[in-house]
This record gives C-alpha cells, structure tokens and sequence, in this order.
C-alpha cells in the first residue's frame, strides 16, 4: 500500500471515530439528562424489575444469539471444513464482535481472519456472510412488519418488498443461493460454495427463530413494567428486530449505539412511561454486551487452546 493509499485510510477512519465519538457523546448526555430530570421515576422503575426478569431476559438474548449462529452455520458447513460447532462458533461470535467497532465492514473481515486461521477459504467466508446477510436481514424486516405501523407510521409499506424476498428465499432458495454466489464471483475469483436448499431453508428457519427470542427479551422486560403483554408482544418482536437492523444499516457508532434506543423509544413509549422505556432501553444494552463477551469467550474455554481450536488437526502432527 502507497503512501497515499494509507492517508486516506488514516482519514476516513480519523472521520469514522470522530462522528462515532460525537453521536456517542451526545447519546450519553442525553442519557444523563434523562435520568437527572427524571431519576426519581427511573429508580422507582428499575426497583420494580426483578432479578428473575432480568435473568430470564438475558437468557433469551443468549438463546436468540445462538440461534443466529445456527442459520449462519447451516450456510456456511455446506461442503466440507469445520463443521463442528465450536469451531463454528468461534468464527462467528467472534466475528460479532466488530459490530463495536465504529464504521462498516468490521464483521466480515474478522470472520476473514478467524476463518483463515481454521484453514478455510476466504470464498466459502464471504458467501456464507453475504447469503447470511440476505436470510438475516429479509427474515428479520419481515418480523419488523409486526411493529412497522407504531415505528415507520404511513410508510411501513416498503417492509413488504424484504417479506416477498424471504418467500421467495424459502420458496426458491437456489434461486437466491445463485444470486449471492454470482455476487462473491464478481468480488473474487474463483468457485464459490453454495449450501443446498435444505440448508437455506434452515437458515431461514435459525434466523426467524432468532430475531423471535430477541424480541422476546424485550417482551419479558416490557411486561415485569407493567406493560400488557398482549398488545407488547408484537411491538417488542418486530421493534427489536427494527432497532438491530437500523444499527447495521447505519455502522456509524459501536453496537448501534442511539440508533438502537430511538427505534426502540418509539417502538415503546405507547405502552411504557418514558423512565420505564430508558430502564428497559439500559438492561438490554447491557444484555447484549455481556451476552457478545461471554459467546465470543465461550469457544476458547477448557483445555484447547486458540491455536489447536482453530486448526484441529494441529495436534496430530
């Protein structure tokens, strides 16, 4: 790389973590501000959330985490390589970890490296993430639809363009299959692995699945608030599943951070009072970044050190 090559990766991350910085600040102060106007009712609040509540929310975060990493798993053992789940894991969660990152394109390229070092080729990386990206992101807009009319109002129409890709998906997955395939032909070159339909199809089911339990984690937190569980239930299915995708479509700030809670503030506040929205906005974040540590640290433990995980047949030679 020139020397000029590398100034502008030097500016354009310079810029990245300057805007990150910036909208994370304001989202703090503004965090701050809430809870100084109203911290009598935020204590009050939280007060009445149970440790079991709390438990059995991060639970489902889990849960809904692995799920994620089985409809990414189901594309991406379609030909031989690791196939067991460790290793699999260790690819994935760890790769989730760039979503902390400010800017784009983080999570793919830690995948690249872990994948690399489990002796997988870059191709079966990228067309694993890429037809992931189209499951995850179709079946999870198609699950938005539950909250579109309390988030997006008169255009939520448009979530039934990702609902029809998702039918077609589960209906015609060669079809898909062979559109992502020629995609990662064009980025590189050279075969790229495409998993069956059985195995689209369980994509697809792993990743409804998982934007479920998801939304289900702010279920169990709405409702120990005293929100009612019938009309909460689809807010918090389809809202969350907005929230998350909204943050990656917009990799502006670590874990999208104040892109996450507007979509969910506005998703809530028919059914919650504002302190009792910024308790449940806070146990969540703090959920899903215990759940992303513990999962990214889960396939290192025990005896197997890093390098022997990633390479199983080191211990052979």
């Amino acid at each position: 790389m020139n020397r000029r090559a590398l100034r502008s990766v030097a500016r354009h991350a310079a810029v990245r973590w300057t805007l990150a910085i910036v909208v994370v600040t304001g989202v703090a102060a503004a965090f701050v501000t809430a809870v100084r106007d109203q911290r009598q009712e935020i204590v009050a609040a939280a007060a009445r959330l149970s440790p079991a509540a709390v438990l059995l929310a991060w639970l489902l975060v889990l849960a809904g985490s692995v799920a994620a990493m089985a409809a990414w798993r189901a594309v991406f053992a379609a030909d031989g390589g690791p196939r067991g789940w460790r290793a699999a894991a260790g690819i994935f969660f760890v790769g989730q970890l760039g979503t902390y990152i400010p800017g784009g394109g983080w999570q793919p390229m830690l995948q690249l490296y872990m994948g690399r070092r489990a002796g997988v080729p870059a191709s079966r990386i990228v067309t694993a993430f890429a037809l992931n990206v189209v499951v995850s992101v179709s079946a999870g807009l198609t699950l938005g639809l539950a909250a579109a009319p309390a988030v997006l109002g008169t255009r939520a129409w448009w979530l039934a363009a990702p609902a029809l890709v998702a039918l077609v998906g589960i209906a015609r997955p060669q079809l898909l299959a062979g559109l992502v395939r020629r995609a990662v032909r064009r980025w590189r070159s050279g075969q790229a692995a495409v998993p069956s339909a059985g195995r689209i199809r369980r994509a697809y089911a792993g990743s409804l699945l998982s934007w479920g339990l998801h939304g289900a984690h702010l279920w169990v937190l709405a409702v120990a608030l005293g929100a009612p569980a019938l009309r909460t239930l689809p807010l918090c299915l389809g809202g969350m599943a907005l929230s998350i995708l909204a943050g990656s479509f917009l990799p502006l700030t670590p874990g999208g951070v104040g892109i996450r809670e507007v979509v969910l503030t506005v998703a809530l506040v028919g059914v919650l009072s504002r302190p009792e929205i910024v308790i449940v906005i806070a146990v969540s974040r703090l959920g899903y970044m215990a759940a992303d540590a513990v999962l990214a640290g889960l396939p290192f433990l025990g005896r197997a050190r890093p390098a022997r995980l990633l390479h199983p047949d080191s211990a052979r030679t």
